[in-house]
């Protein structure tokens, strides 16, 4: 299944700073973890917003259950730099698994 988080500003996040006057250390290890997700492919796609702060993954879980794992443990989201809200996506096109719908 995939699931979409939005990812968004949380409640340690320094005001009046953009993602990039966050606490560097805590970011790197949101990117390396991102990182080891995508290799274990259960992250498809992320990347921040360029226009405003905050970002998206697309994820492949078997269920909310654990696509919430996944976000839940990374770095930024337990130290409450970023939270995140949770989509499942009902997919009609999916150009990574070759899927499209079409008219019968």
């Amino acid at each position: 299944m995939r699931y979409v988080a939005i990812l968004d500003q949380g409640r340690a996040w320094k005001e009046g700073e953009t993602i990039s006057g966050q606490d560097r250390g805590v970011m790197l290890a949101h990117l390396r973890t991102m990182r080891e997700r995508y290799d274990e492919g259960s992250v498809l796609f992320g990347g921040p917003f360029r226009s405003i702060d905050g970002g998206i993954v697309l994820l492949e879980a078997p269920d909310r259950l654990a696509a919430k794992s996944v976000m839940d443990a990374d770095p930024a989201v337990a130290a409450g730099i970023l939270d995140y809200n949770l989509f499942e996506v009902r997919v009609f096109f999916d150009a990574v698994a070759g899927e499209a719908w079409s008219p019968a």
